[in-house]
């Protein structure tokens, strides 16, 4: 018995140490088992687009029960749009937000996305996204970058404004300075509405149209809210032209560095953004329009049959070669 005993208390320490060890790092391991992220878009606070990645990094977090952390920069602080794209293609940045023209840098046939009329409505839209479809319509920028879509929500129906005239048909627009992205196919968007598309970065449009180097520009309602485009802007046309599109984009260096429970998390997070910015939007769309009212500006309601009709006969023909043959209708016919 003795022996037994002895034989016991030999033992038994070591038994408590190796279960302490395992204990100890099996606690470290939870413990690192944290991921922190940086996401950085161009858009100000009070944005829809500000609204979408703070919603983003809240449901990535509620989600993952805290395992998932989203640091959001905003107001371009890391940069502007394409800076975003090449610190998330080169593995420097997390996630970044972009349109889907700005990921037609990468991959020009994404580009139709935003192409003037393409989507009915923003129910269409959001109904697209979260169809295989829309899923499968983003695989080429897995393929060809170091980068993959894990959301594409819209901040909003893009309409025109203007300075000095109310525009009502497209004829109105002929000799019309109208910002637009420096893309190729917002160039041909605004074309394609009857004015002479000005591209001019974001950051220089609120001076642009104060000082009259371009006559009018066309954001979200949102949008022109945010930036206090109605100080430098009278009329408001409802041309409802594009539904926008806004891709979170990940660097696949983030993504995979998540285990497989955690990736399931981002992409859920980012359909559920999806659906709650699409509901923000609907049902202050019209709060937004009376408040720009109440800043002065004249609200019109243009004849949008005759801009949709000039910008289906355009822009197909025009983009074929970047969209390839038949995309534009593709979607246009989604149900």
């Amino acid at each position: 018995m003795q022996k037994v005993s002895s034989v016991v208390k030999r033992i038994v320490p070591v038994i408590v140490a190796v279960m302490l060890v395992v204990s100890l790092a099996g606690r470290s391991e939870a413990q690192s088992d944290k991921f922190k992220f940086r996401l950085g878009h161009v858009n100000a606070p009070g944005s829809m687009v500000f609204f979408a990645a703070e919603e983003f990094a809240k449901q990535a977090k509620d989600m993952s029960k805290g395992r998932i952390e989203i640091d959001v920069f905003a107001n371009a602080v890391l940069g502007n749009e394409a800076r975003l794209m090449e610190l998330v293609n080169s593995g420097n940045l997390d996630l970044g937000i972009t349109t889907a023209m700005g990921l037609g840098s990468y991959v020009p046939a994404v580009s139709v996305l935003e192409a003037d009329y393409v989507f009915r409505d923003i129910k269409t839209q959001l109904a697209f996204a979260l169809s295989d479809e829309g899923q499968k319509f983003f695989q080429p920028i897995a393929q060809k970058t170091n980068m993959m879509v894990v959301a594409n929500h819209t901040f909003g129906l893009r309409h025109l404004t203007t300075k000095n005239k109310a525009i009502k048909t497209p004829a109105d627009l002929k000799g019309m300075k109208i910002r637009c992205m420096d893309f190729r196919q917002a160039v041909e968007n605004v074309t394609a509405l009857g004015g002479a598309a000005t591209p001019m970065a974001f950051s220089e449009l609120y001076m642009g149209l104060r000082q009259g180097v371009v006559d009018g520009q066309e954001n979200p309602l949102n949008t022109i809210i945010a930036s206090k485009f109605y100080e430098v802007q009278k009329y408001l046309m409802l041309t409802g032209h594009v539904v926008t599109n806004s891709a979170f984009v990940m660097s696949k260096k983030s993504f995979d560095s998540l285990p497989k429970d955690l990736q399931a998390v981002i992409l859920e997070a980012g359909k559920a953004m999806m659906k709650r910015t699409a509901a923000e939007i609907e049902k202050k769309e019209g709060d937004w329009m009376k408040e720009l009212e109440s800043k002065g500006m004249v609200v019109i309601k243009p004849d949008v049959d005759a801009f949709r009709k000039r910008a289906i006969e355009y822009l197909p023909a025009k983009m074929e070669d970047v969209w390839g043959k038949g995309a534009y209708e593709k979607i246009a016919n989604f149900k």
